[in-house]
This record gives structure tokens, sequence and C-alpha cells, in this order.
């Protein structure tokens, strides 16, 4: 299940399949560990014996948001969750931990609740998560585990989260809320025919109403302030709702965001202009509770064009040598197999509307010929060109090279969007095998363009041949 494209498959046309294979298909999209990305620090861990996660572990110091997937407790993390995690995480420069918890119906309740409160637990004691300075967030039924958790914490006197972040939290698996059915129709993402099987299985001797399971029908009072996001397209939203009600009743601090015309878990399903409103709102909301002052760094940049039929992979380098230096090595095509290990051949005329001959090679992937043509060709700025594999539609790519002028040198950015039907299937060996070739290449491109014995006299203002 990677985003939108398999999630929609999943609600409409597999809840006719038998249930294992369902779930076989729903975890095609299964990515239990973060796509790579340049300069983003990754390790994985345990904590209580249960594998752990974290993203920028060096900011943990600052705050720590910890995040509880979704995925109808029988699958994820997937590529969106990861993304809003990330996202999030840089808004407020703090570190993010992602608990790898068991999965039904494998492991039904309690495995997945009993996980995340023995991470917890351990991850308090040994004082890597402080008082008043972590987060738990959750998003669908990742969310109701983050409130069923916290409930337990406070039942037990456990130390507590400085805040909670629901992000269209599945707080009732019964499903039985008479106003479901007037917004099931309007829902792409999510059904009752879907949902019902998967409570079956988490449920299992459990009853479905049980507040372990269905935190909308316990006890909340006592717990820290909420921020809860929902869009009116999800047939969630009225539960969410009568959650936010019964939270305001117990007295818990509720912030509220319900954004009309969006879909289910919005913020982690795709990227646009609303989930940038809902990761601004929760960051504002987590600043104020972990007394974070305003975030030096800038926030991730979510690409607009990133949605659950795309992927974009970017990485970037800093040089020790001009633009007009890296654009000859860049445009030298004839001279790729002396130094590119994954442009290992290359050929044609570097012009506007010209197309090229490419062998690349992944890492630990097969080896392919592509034939893009080239869109954008700004001499010691940007080399830009289109390809496919097929027919369009099934997989097209936009590869892009930019020159960023910069003190002492320039900082080289290769960045590609993929989109089309295959790219939900292919999105996880896109992360294991080409993103790390994108990084040998920039590393080795680094090391030919500085070579002061390679370097020629080059004219800032004029092209490479770029002929072979």
């Amino acid at each position: 299940m990677t985003g939108t494209a398999l999630y929609r498959l999943a609600s409409r046309g597999l809840p006719r399949l038998p249930f294992p294979l369902n779930v076989r298909i729903q975890r095609l999209g299964r990515m239990p560990r973060p796509p790579l990305r340049a300069g983003q620090h990754v390790e994985m861990r345990t904590a209580g014996g249960v594998p752990v996660t974290w993203l920028r572990p060096s900011a943990a110091d600052r705050g720590v948001l910890v995040f509880l997937h979704g995925g109808s407790y029988v699958t994820g993390p997937v590529s969106g969750q990861w993304r809003w995690l990330t996202a999030l995480g840089a808004e407020l420069s703090v570190a993010a931990v992602v608990i790898d918890y068991r999965l039904a119906p494998e492991h039904p309740h309690p495995a997945a609740l009993d996980d995340v409160v023995a991470a917890l637990r351990a991850l308090t004691s040994s004082g890597v998560l402080r008082a008043g300075r972590w987060a738990l967030a959750g998003d669908s039924s990742g969310g109701a585990l983050a409130l069923a958790a916290t409930r337990a914490l406070v039942a037990a006197g456990s130390p507590l989260p400085a805040a909670l972040v629901l992000v269209a939290p599945w707080v009732d698996l019964t499903l039985t809320n008479p106003q479901i059915p007037g917004t099931e129709p309007a829902d792409p993402v999510l059904s009752r025919q879907f949902l019902q099987p998967s409570a079956a299985a988490y449920a299992s001797r459990t009853p479905l109403g049980d507040h372990r399971l269905s935190p909308l029908h316990g006890d909340l009072a006592g717990l820290p302030p909420v921020h809860i996001t929902a869009g009116t397209r999800d047939i969630l939203v009225h539960d969410v709702r009568l959650l936010r009600r019964r939270l305001q009743d117990a007295g818990v601090a509720v912030d509220h965001l319900e954004e009309p015309g969006a879909l289910h878990a919005y913020p982690t399903l795709r990227a646009g202009p609303a989930a940038d409103r809902a990761v601004a709102a929760q960051a504002a909301f987590l600043r104020e509770r972990l007394d974070l002052e305003q975030a030096s760094a800038a926030p991730t940049p979510t690409p607009p064009e990133e949605n659950a039929m795309s992927e974009r992979l970017s990485t970037d380098v800093d040089i020790e040598a001009t633009p007009a230096r890296v654009w000859e090595v860049l445009t030298d095509l004839a001279a790729y197999p002396e130094w590119n290990p994954f442009i290992v051949r290359a050929e044609g005329t570097v012009g506007p509307g010209c197309r090229l001959t490419l062998r690349m090679q992944p890492v630990g992937g097969r080896a392919m010929t592509l034939r893009p043509r080239l869109v954008e060709v700004a001499v010691n700025r940007e080399l830009r060109w289109r390809g496919r594999l097929g027919v369009p539609g099934l997989m097209d790519a936009e590869h892009t090279f930019l020159l960023q002028p910069q003190a002492g040198g320039t900082r080289l950015v290769q960045q590609e969007t993929f989109r089309g039907v295959l790219v939900p299937f292919v999105a996880a060996s896109l992360d294991r095998n080409t993103l790390p070739a994108f990084v040998a290449m920039n590393e080795a491109l680094k090391r030919r363009a500085e070579d002061p014995a390679r370097a020629g006299a080059v004219d800032d203002g004029g092209a490479g041949s770029g002929t072979a």
C-alpha cells in the first residue's frame, strides 16, 4: 500500500478477496524503513525489545516526536507517512522515532499496544524521552493506538508525552456511527467493507467496542493536550468529531483542524497545500507544547507534484569548482565511461530537444538503456531531460541537474521525478537502488571536477561540447 493508489484499490477492490490475500496485496507498498534521502541520518535500534527507527537522532536533545503509523493494524508504514514525519520533524528541528509494532493478523491485540507501551517506557526510563520534550503522534489506526497507549501510561502512573498529534484517528472499530453511510459514497479511500476484516483480525477475541481498541468508548481524563486533523470526505470524520467533544468534556485541551473536501489522513496521504496547512498547524501546536523556540532551520520542502503515483528522488553535493567546470564535466558525455558509476555510457548532443542514449546502472539493480529527450539546457545552471518506460503514463521520468553557485564552488543538485501507474510498485526499489546511484555519481563527479589535472580553461559563458 503506497499512498492513494493502492489504498483506493484496497478499499474498493480487495474486500471481495480472501482476507489473507487482501493483506498480502496491501503490504506491497509497506516501507518499514524510510526512503534513503541525502543528508538525512537514519538509525535502526530497539527499545524495550521493539524495533524502532530514528530520524535525525542527534536532535533528540531538543525534542522527540514519536510516531505510530496507520495501516488498519495490518500494514504500514508507507512512503507518505515517512514524508509527513520528515517534514514535521524538520519544521521543528527535532528527532523523530517510529515504533515498528507487530501487525495483525499474525499478531492480534494486545501485541501492538504492548509493543508501543514497552518501547515508550524503555525510551523514557533511559532518559531519551525527557519530560516536556516529547510528543506522541499517529495517523488512522496509529492515532487510536496513540490514545490507547497514553491511556495505559496514565493508568500506570508512567511519564506522559507533552502532547498528542492525531491524524484522522480510527477511534471506534465498531464503525456503527449512523452518519458513516452518508459520507461513505464520497470517500474514495476508506469503506466499512474494507475496514471491518482488519478490525476483526486485530481484535481477535476482544470485543470491538473495548476501550483499548476503540478509545472513543474509554475514559479520556488525564490526557495531555491533543491536536486532531481530519478531512470531511472521510468516513471516520464523524467519530473524530465525537472524540473532540468527549476530550473537551473530560477537561482535555483540544486543537482541531478539519479540512473541507480532504480525504482520510490527508497530510500523510499526499503532498499539497492542504497537507502544508496541516503540517504548519501541527508544528505550531507542538512548538508551544514542547516549549520550542522558532526553528532556525527551514522546513523540508515538499514538492507539490508528489502524489500517490509519483516519487521524487533528490540528492546534492558541494563541489570546490566553478559552475563552468562542473558543467564541463557534466556535459562531456564521451568521458562518462571513465568516471561515472551510474550513467556508464552516454551518447548524443547536448542541446534543447536533442535525444540522448544513456546506459544506466542502479546500485544492485539491472542495467537499462533509455533514450530521453533534453528539455532544458541552461549553460552552467541546469540540465534536464524527460523519458519514459514503454507507453506514456506507465513510468515517466524527468531527470534534472541544478548547478547552484556558492562561496568556494558549486552545489550540484541531482533529482528525478517518476510518475505513472507503476510508481507505487517500484518506489521501494527506487529508494534502494536508484538514489544510492545518484549519490555515487555525485561523488564521482565531484572528484573529477576538483581534480586540477583535468580542469581545462573554460569560458564561464560557454557550453561543453556534449557530443559523443
